[in-house]
């Protein structure tokens, strides 16, 4: 009876009626030590001179066997939770109170419920909170926050020599017990810095599940604090610090450089997609707001760590071919933010992050991988035409999102559909995105060759010309007067182009008034030579044909004679211009 209660008691073992072979098996034992002698004589009850057949003799050794084997198992498991039921008492975590607490809850119920506080902490100490389950006794106090360290559960401290299990231990309980704990304040918020609660356990079902995880909330839950809000928060605590391994692609050499950092990571996400969580990060190595990094974790714990590198590598090639849209000198520069992979070396299973600079804004998307894209925008379809263009045919940079003209997660489509990840549909993606895309007056800018279709101006947009240049037709105005905000990124980027041809156009007419100059230029200059010849005085009564046949029979050429006499007025000078020139000749 008592070892069936003490089964019972950790609620991971089968029913009474299949404990009955541990109970046979534990009296073998008994039986071997007492006696001294081969249990299976006792047992069985087979005297070795009976005349039962040898098949059932050994029918009956293989079920002890198998029944001997149950039973160490069963010990060895008893065994190792008594070495973790030692350490938990040594501590002060479980007390004689705790064991009778336990046991009048199994009294009245038959079984011993898991209850916790609807938290999930740390594996390793310092015991920090990593996230609150909705609806739990944790969220509804209003007062624990994400990052605030676990340090006392019923008045016992938590050591570094505690694993984040068993702190769990203590903590979980029967439904409706009291817990007290007492957290350190992570930032400090207030004049004592930390604060002690009592928080009712409740079922999993009420949101009182409590679980450990590494230093990263798990799938699927937000934590209901400041750092949900969307900025960037500076709040680190620099104790946290952890030493990552930063991999890095060259998209020219098309290389990968390894160096070690040390960063600091928020313990909470504060955005989430269909696939990963952003959590904000720091690059200690680096100073002021540069140091500001967005770190991308799967919610897939199984992802392939490859995917990160493929994504890494996809963004820094997009970066490549936005230098080269920017050396053309559009009206609007682009940009793709700086990635890398990181290994984080000091957590427990070593997690592979996606790492990228953090930008302030709204993010917003352009086009996507298929044959979508934002025709308030101009710059964004113009730089997907482009790298198709620029690669001479062999890539296409598609699914353009970020803050303005500064980008994010882009996808890559290739002619071989090699690479770039599952979002790459090779041809067919690029077909897709050339038989949707209407040219419009970037693309005409950038002299890129036509897909067929060309966008057509709309009441907030202005068709530009190239002489004279066109002025803006205002936009129409809601009743508040003011222009939405697709009219008005459309507006932004319909005023550069403006402002470029402007500039284009007082360049092709300081080109006009050079050429004029010129001409005028020439035009006094053959004034000058015409009175030039006029004055020049005719050698002993010689016309300047004469002059011309005395040169030529001297054994100058016709031409050389007449540049002579072009440039020189006595015809002994033009002698000397004819024998220079045919020295240099």
């Amino acid at each position: 009876g008592g070892e069936e209660t003490h089964l019972r008691a950790g609620h991971q073992f089968p029913p009474p009626t299949a404990l009955f072979p541990v109970r046979r098996a534990l009296r073998v034992l008994c039986v071997q030590h007492f006696f001294g002698c081969s249990a299976p004589i006792f047992w069985s009850g087979v005297h070795p001179k009976s005349k039962f057949s040898n098949h059932c003799e050994r029918a009956r050794q293989e079920q002890i066997t198998k029944e001997m084997a149950f039973a160490q198992g069963a010990m060895d498991f008893i065994q190792k939770e008594m070495q973790k039921l030692q350490v938990l008492q040594q501590n002060g975590i479980i007390t004689s109170s705790s064991y009778e607490e336990k046991a009048r809850y199994l009294q009245e119920h038959g079984a011993v419920a898991e209850a916790g506080v609807g938290m999930s902490i740390a594996e390793r100490h310092p015991f920090k909170v990593i996230d609150m389950r909705p609806g739990g006794p944790a969220l509804k106090t209003g007062v624990i926050k994400c990052g605030d360290e676990l340090q006392k559960v019923n008045g016992v401290m938590l050591t570094a020599s505690l694993t984040g299990e068993q702190v769990r231990a203590l903590v979980i309980g029967g439904v409706g017990s009291v817990v007290e704990l007492q957290f350190k304040e992570m930032p400090p918020r207030t004049e004592r810095g930390a604060f002690r609660v009592r928080l009712v356990r409740q079922s999993a079902d009420q949101g009182g599940t409590t679980q450990i995880s590494a230093v990263m909330p798990p799938p699927g839950e937000k934590c209901d604090n400041k750092l949900a809000e969307g900025h960037y928060n500076d709040d680190f605590d620099i104790e946290s610090a952890e030493r990552a391994i930063k991999h890095q692609y060259d998209p020219r050499k098309k290389q990968w450089a390894r160096t070690l950092i040390n960063v600091v990571v928020q313990p909470c996400a504060f955005a989430e997609g269909a696939m990963r969580q952003a959590f904000h990060m720091q690059d200690l190595s680096v100073l002021g707001d540069d140091r500001r990094y967005v770190l991308k974790l799967s919610k897939d714990v199984n992802e392939l760590t490859q995917i990160y590198f493929d994504d890494v590598q996809m963004q820094m090639e997009a970066k490549m071919y936005a230098e080269h849209y920017n050396a053309q000198k559009p009206p609007k520069q682009v940009d793709f933010l700086d990635a890398y992979v990181l290994e984080l070396k000091d957590r427990s299973d070593k997690p592979i992050c996606a790492v990228e600079k953090y930008i302030e804004g709204e993010y917003k998307k352009f086009n996507n991988n298929w044959n979508w894209s934002d025709e308030h925008r101009n710059t964004p379809q113009a730089f997907s035409h482009f790298t198709y263009v620029k690669s001479k045919h062999t890539i296409l940079v598609c699914d353009i999102q970020g803050v303005g003209d500064t980008w994010t997660d882009p996808q890559i489509h290739s002619h071989d559909q090699q690479g770039y990840g599952k979002g790459n549909m090779g041809q067919e993606g690029i077909l897709k995105f050339l038989e949707s895309h209407k040219c419009n007056e970037i693309c005409r800018w950038l002299k890129l060759p036509s897909t067929g279709k060309t966008k057509s101006s709309s009441v907030g947009e202005t068709h530009i010309r190239s002489q004279p240049p066109c002025t803006v037709v205002p936009p129409p105005r809601g009743s508040a007067g003011e222009v939405s905000s697709a009219e008005g990124a459309h507006i932004e980027d319909t005023a550069a182009v403006q402002q470029a041809l402007r500039e284009k156009e007082q360049e092709r007419q300081e080109k006009e008034k050079l050429g004029r100059e010129k001409v005028a230029l020439e035009a006094e200059l053959q004034r000058i030579k015409a009175e030039f010849n006029a004055q020049r005085p005719a050698a002993a009564g010689n016309t300047r044909e004469t002059d011309v046949g005395n040169l030529c029979a001297m054994g100058f050429t016709r031409a050389q004679a007449e540049s002579a006499l072009e440039h020189n007025t006595h015809f002994q000078d033009a002698v000397e211009w004819c024998l220079a020139a045919s020295a240099a000749n």
